[in-house]
C-alpha cells in the first residue's frame, strides 16, 4: 500500500527531507487497519531523475517503507511530485499531457521527449478510461469543470489552473484509483 506526502514537489525536496527529518514520511497510522506507531522497515530505491544528466542526477531515489506490527502489512511513503507504480514524475507526465491536448501528435513527443510513444500512449489511455470518475470527483468542488464534457477538454482546463501531481493527490485521497 502507498501513502502519499503532500507538498514534497521536486525530488531535491525530498532527499533534503530524509536527510533532516525522516520522521515526517511516518504515517499516523497504518492504510490497512488504522492502527498508529508504524516501525521504521527500510527502503527501497527508485530510478526517479529523469531531468538531469547522470553526474548531477538524483537517482537511486530512496523511498521509505514502514511496518504494521499489528495487520502486519508494510507502506510505503511517496513524494507527492512521484507516482505510484510509474517511472517518470508527475511533472514530465503533465508536459507530456499538456502537449498533447494541444495537438502534438504522440509520435512527435516520443521524438521530442524521453517516454517512448507506447508511454505516452500509455498515460492517454488510463487518463481517458477513468475520465467519468476522475470528472465526477473534480465537479464536486471545481463548479468551473462543470459543463465540459470531453476528455481532452476537461483535462486541458484542468491543467490550465492545478497540477496534475495535485490532482492525483486529490484522488488518491478520496479513495479514487490513480491512473
Amino acid at each position: 500500500m502507498t501513502v502519499i506526502l503532500p507538498e514534497v514537489l521536486t525530488l531535491t525536496q525530498h532527499k533534503k527531507l530524509l536527510q533532516d527529518d525522516v520522521e515526517v514520511f511516518r504515517p499516523q497510522q497504518c492504510p490497512s487497519c488504522g492502527k498508529s506507531e508504524l516501525w521504521c522497515h527500510g527502503h527501497y530505491d527508485r530510478k526517479a531523475d529523469y531531468e538531469n544528466c547522470a553526474a548531477d542526477s538524483l537517482n537511486p531515489v530512496a523511498i521509505p517503507r514502514f511496518y504494521c506490527s499489528y495487520c502486519c502489512h508494510t507502506c510505503s511513503v511517496l513524494p507527492e511530485c512521484l507516482p505510484p507504480q510509474r517511472h517518470y514524475p508527475w511533472l514530465i507526465q503533465q508536459e507530456v499531457l499538456r502537449l498533447l491536448l494541444a495537438g502534438v501528435s504522440i509520435r512527435a513527443l516520443s521524438r521530442r521527449s524521453q517516454p517512448s510513444r507506447w508511454t505516452i500512449s500509455r498515460w492517454w489511455r488510463r487518463l481517458s478510461s477513468q475520465f467519468l470518475i476522475h470528472a465526477d470527483h473534480f465537479r464536486s468542488y471545481l463548479s468551473f469543470l462543470g459543463r465540459i464534457t470531453t476528455c481532452q477538454q476537461f483535462w486541458g482546463h484542468f491543467l490550465n489552473s492545478f497540477s496534475l501531481s495535485s490532482a492525483m493527490l486529490s484522488l488518491h485521497h478520496a479513495g479514487v484509483t490513480i491512473p
